[in-house]
């Protein structure tokens, strides 16, 4: 019996298979590495959330105050700006921005007004 007349693969097919399967595989791999450490849902609720609780904090002081501070909230340090203006005599601009500090990148920013009329 002959062994061209066998069926199957040689050493060297399954070896190109083989090198060209890592391949696909491997640059799949890292573009999904890239996509899930680019993108933080957490880190986008997180954000949000410190923003919404300054928004709220500045609703209960009894006057405008604007500051800059930071705080440590999953592993991740922000910086969080609060801008509270008196735009005429009875408004209150409140503007609210959270930065992530590694890379100062925006990663809340919320605004609103406040009705509080001055009293006299």
């Amino acid at each position: 019996m002959a062994l061209s007349n066998e069926n199957g693969f040689t050493l060297v097919e399954v070896l190109v298979a083989a090198a060209l399967f890592l391949t696909v595989f491997m640059t799949l791999a890292a573009l999904f590495a890239q996509a899930t450490t680019g993108f933080s849902g957490t880190q986008l609720i997180a954000a949000s959330m410190l923003a919404q609780a300054e928004i709220e904090e500045a609703v209960r002081s009894d006057g405008p105050e604007s500051r800059l501070w930071t705080e440590q909230s999953n592993r991740v340090l922000w910086e969080i700006d609060r801008t509270v203006e008196r735009t005429s005599a009875d408004l209150l601009d409140i503007h609210v921005t959270v930065k992530r500090v590694s890379d100062g990148k925006v990663y809340a920013s919320l605004w609103t007004q406040l009705y509080r009329p001055t009293v006299l």
